[in-house]
């Protein structure tokens, strides 16, 4: 098979340029405000995949509306927005959020970027903010640095946000990406919040120097949803991965798993299972693992029971992995001291590549 591609898709940003061209890798343009054009509705360049190559961009919004955020409308923007391979384009983010709001933005694809200082000046603070209805958003290799509460703090500030609670969206996947300095531990602060959707994987994902309340949150989803191999270990102080086995229009969460991770938290669960006030839900997994400091919280009843199996587990309370609403097949290897190192390798020899999140 082969493939064709189209140059003419292509716009190159660069801020290292003498001035700014017409867009071509040869002649790129210079600012971010060169492409965005400080309006939601110019279309110059919609549907362009944008291309930045390394460099200091300001992430300048729509002057036209307050605040002045980057408002993304499906009519005249893009729905990609991409890094050049192996550099480095940097979006200080103070003066504006990236904002999705009229749901035409099917195939939404960020990679590649960092994102830096989280606008404070709104009551809540996020990188990007959807709230319309979007399928297959690709969020992947990306990197997110400081974000706070905003003002307020007190309604889901996120680096990602997916706040749409009515309609079922499809095909999330947010890998490779790191958080790094998020302190959102407001009302419902988190790394990742989603409602509504199924068929997600979160994967490979790292956080580090965070203190958000819900990390990784799959609050409000429905099913078919994977949170796998991601490390949420160094100096994390809340809860890193969330299934919330909850949903805003009455549906059953079923068939989420959480596997494969590497979480410690120093002050609240590291991981939860059922934070929301849920109904009864069914196919609810954790497995292979690996927990450290404080212990899972396993809330609610469900369907049948939580699968709890083959995790490590060297945490202030062992209770939670054996309580009367979960089975463990595979038995886990958990106890309050030696049973993982300071990187959080598992000691025992016998259960070293069947026990947590390594493979032998």
């Amino acid at each position: 098979w082969t493939t064709t591609i189209d140059a003419n898709q292509f716009v190159f940003v660069d801020a290292s340029a003498a001035s700014t061209g017409t867009g071509t890798i040869t002649d790129p343009l210079m600012t971010f405000a060169d492409w965005y054009k400080n309006s939601a509705t110019d279309s110059s360049y919609r549907n362009k995949i944008i291309v930045f190559r390394t460099g200091n961009y300001t992430a300048s919004g729509d002057i036209n509306n307050q605040p002045t955020n980057v408002r993304m409308e499906s009519l005249y923007k893009t729905p990609s927005l991409i890094g050049y391979p192996d550099e480095t384009p940097v979006f200080d983010c103070t003066t504006a959020k990236f904002f999705y709001a009229d749901g035409g933005f099917d195939d939404l694809y960020i990679a590649g970027i960092r994102f830096e200082n989280g606008r404070a000046d709104v009551a809540n603070s996020h990188f990007f903010w959807v709230t319309g209805v979007n399928d297959r958003i690709t969020i992947w290799n990306n990197y997110f640095y400081n974000l706070g509460n905003g003002t307020s703090g007190a309604d889901n500030p996120s680096c990602l946000f997916i706040s749409e609670n009515s309609v079922l969206k499809q095909h999330y996947l947010i890998k490779g990406n790191t958080f790094d300095t998020i302190l959102t531990n407001g009302s419902n602060g988190s790394f990742l919040d989603m409602y509504v959707a199924s068929y997600i994987l979160v994967e490979e994902n790292t956080a580090k120097n965070c203190d958000s309340s819900f990390g990784l949150w799959a609050k409000g989803v429905h099913d078919y949803v994977t949170m796998r191999a991601n490390t949420m270990f160094d100096n994390n102080s809340h809860a890193p991965i969330v299934l919330g086995l909850w949903s805003p229009v009455g549906a059953v969460p079923s068939n989420q798993e959480a596997c494969w991770n590497l979480l410690k938290s120093t002050t609240n669960f590291s991981l939860r299972l059922g934070q929301e006030s849920s109904p009864n839900s069914t196919n609810i997994s954790a497995y292979r693992n690996t927990i450290i400091d404080q212990p899972p919280s396993i809330r609610f009843d469900i369907i049948g029971h939580y699968q709890i199996d083959a995790n490590a587990g060297e945490v202030t309370d062992p209770a939670p992995f054996t309580g009367t609403n979960t089975v463990n097949n595979i038995p886990n290897h958990v106890g309050t001291t030696g049973i993982v190192d300071a990187t959080g390798h598992v000691l025992d020899t016998a259960a070293y590549g069947t026990r947590g999140y390594e493979v032998a």
